[in-house]
């Protein structure tokens, strides 16, 4: 099950039946928290915010590359107010390298605890961009039209790139250029009613037979 041409393009020399499923199943999940998103109660700030959410290996396992992050968020918030989501690891070394004490206290940055997915997606979509190391929300923001900065030098994924997604590269130009004119990154969410997870549904189904 393939989420797209590109995908399939590169299963093109496996032998075997590739199905192409339009989108990534998050797609299905996005839609299910975006319909119930009245029912979700969190809290969310009255003023503009932006979420921020690195947990990935590279980025803080580095002590320079993650101090290196943690000054240009601390800076970012100078513009903006951040909720920053901590995921359990990110937290660990936030408080491993001294870092967490020193955040806790920025005025404009708020620490906030890793949510469920409901949750998670109120706030991102209530948010002015999201700034982010995850695959996963690169997709999502790209579904959801939000602006989003990648703090990666590759990314896997192509859903955003060049439209919504700006892949930071750690270039200060880029990092700057989208911070000051991210409103001209958010796109349109697309009216398409497909379900990547009922072509799967489907498929099996003919196998099955």
């Amino acid at each position: 099950f393939c989420s797209g041409k590109w995908a399939i393009n590169n299963l093109k020399k496996y032998k075997g039946v590739k199905v192409n499923t339009k989108e990534n199943t998050l797609l299905d999940s996005l839609r299910i928290a975006i319909n119930n998103q009245n029912k979700i109660k969190i809290e969310t700030p009255k003023s503009k915010y932006c979420v921020v959410t690195i947990h990935r290996f590279e980025n803080i396992s580095s002590k320079e590359r993650f101090e290196y992050i943690i000054k240009l968020i601390e800076e970012i918030s100078q513009k903006i107010k951040i909720l920053f989501i901590l995921h359990p690891p990110t937290r660990k070394k936030l408080e491993e390298y001294n870092l967490f004490n020193k955040l806790s206290k920025s005025p404009k940055i708020e620490l906030r605890p890793r949510y469920d997915y409901f949750d998670f997606i109120r706030l991102i979509n209530k948010s002015e961009f999201i700034i982010s190391d995850g695959g996963s929300n690169q997709e999502e923001s790209y579904y959801l039209g939000k602006p989003c900065l990648l703090l990666r030098y590759k990314t896997e994924r192509k859903e955003g790139l060049g439209k919504n997604v700006i892949l930071s590269e750690f270039k200060e130009d880029k990092i700057n250029n989208f911070i000051n004119n991210y409103k001209k990154y958010k796109i349109k969410v697309s009216n398409q009613k497909i379900s990547p997870s009922e072509i799967i549904i489907k498929e099996i189904k003919r196998f099955a037979k």
